[in-house]
């Protein structure tokens, strides 16, 4: 964006403006966060995930290019889970001396709400 004399929150302020300029430019960089959201997505082995990009509102922020609302919620559940799962296993090996038993319920997990939208 040197060529128009933007800096880095210009254009990001652009990325994430529906209505104002949208340029070739812009849309490569909206492109190229799809890209990066996706191989991110990949790598975990979530090619089932639909990330529906597009814009949302993002609790603190207002509007925002990003995936949706519920890709979001789904992303953290996978990521809660996989944490338990390697949690339990570094329990397993031993490599945690203090380790609790602690039981979180399923209604507990949905109560809290989204860390990105404020809620389910």
């Amino acid at each position: 964006m040197v060529e128009h004399n933007l800096g880095l929150t210009d254009v990001y302020n652009l990325v994430h403006n529906r209505y104002g300029r949208s340029d070739a430019a812009i849309r490569q960089v909206r492109d190229l966060h799809v890209e990066l959201d996706v191989a991110v997505r990949d790598a975990y082995g979530w090619s089932d995930l639909d990330l529906g990009h597009g814009f949302y509102q993002v609790r603190g922020q207002g509007d925002r290019f990003t995936f949706s609302p519920e890709a979001g919620d789904e992303v953290l559940d996978r990521l809660l889970e996989l944490n338990k799962v390697r949690y339990e296993a570094e329990v397993a090996a031993g490599l945690h001396e203090s380790a609790k038993e602690v039981s979180v319920t399923t209604t507990q997990l949905a109560n809290q709400g989204s860390l990105l939208w404020g809620g389910r």
